[in-house]
């Protein structure tokens, strides 16, 4: 009889299942430190502790790698309908901007944004866009005045640029932590400015009776 193959132990398929995980992790600290291009798949599987035919088994390339880090990274920020408030959705976007992962690919971007240009634009599309739209949605149902995507981009800007000017040694900027304190104070700073109040034009006087020899 031909022996009936033993079933794959749990171990191995929970291995599996967290494999592209650490492989995302490993080629996002690499492609920050090194560089995209200067980093190899044979650096990737050496950091991440297999071999180069495990990396190509999950992704086809270095490129299919990037794509993917994007768009798994960009899944906990815009789920629609998770967040109830602006406040809750700033809050999400400062503690991933503040760590792993999430914090190498800013990083990334920065560095290898002329070298790598579909990193810019997937990212836009697949995280910023839909953030922009889901914090716009949420401003407008507050009592904020103004242009709600205007505010939305203002407010997401803030919290980036902030986090990536932050650092725990020396800070370029103070850091800037979402509160409701914070949030309303940025959101205020873009309401549109009310229009301009003329002086009424004074009113001709007016005349009775004939006029008087020197008025022809």
């Amino acid at each position: 009889m031909t022996p009936v193959p033993a079933k794959p132990r749990r171990s191995w398929i929970r291995r599996s299942d967290e494999r592209p995980g650490e492989l995302r992790l490993a080629a996002l600290r690499l492609f920050a430190s090194r560089g995209f291009g200067a980093t190899r798949i044979e650096d990737l599987a050496k950091a991440a502790g297999v071999t180069v035919g495990t990396v190509y088994r999950y992704f086809r390339d270095k490129d299919a790698l990037l794509a993917n880090i994007v768009d798994e990274l960009a899944v906990p920020l815009v789920a629609v309908g998770r967040y109830q408030t602006v406040a809750a959705l700033a809050e999400a976007v400062w503690s991933a901007s503040r760590t792993e992962p999430h914090c190498f690919l800013l990083r990334l971007m920065i560095a290898e944004s002329r070298n790598v240009p579909t990193l810019l634009a997937r990212y836009r599309t697949r995280a910023i866009e839909p953030v922009e739209r889901e914090l716009a949605q949420l401003i407008s149902g507050s009592e904020q005045a103004g242009d709600p995507l205007l505010a939305a981009r203002a407010l997401l800007g803030g919290l980036l640029g902030a986090s990536l000017l932050a650092d725990q040694r020396e800070p370029l900027v103070p850091q800037l932590s979402p509160t409701t304190d914070t949030i309303p104070l940025l959101l205020g700073s873009f309401r549109p400015l009310p229009p301009p109040r003329h002086p009424a034009a004074p009113e001709p006087a007016r005349t009775t009776g004939p006029l008087p020899p020197d008025a022809w």
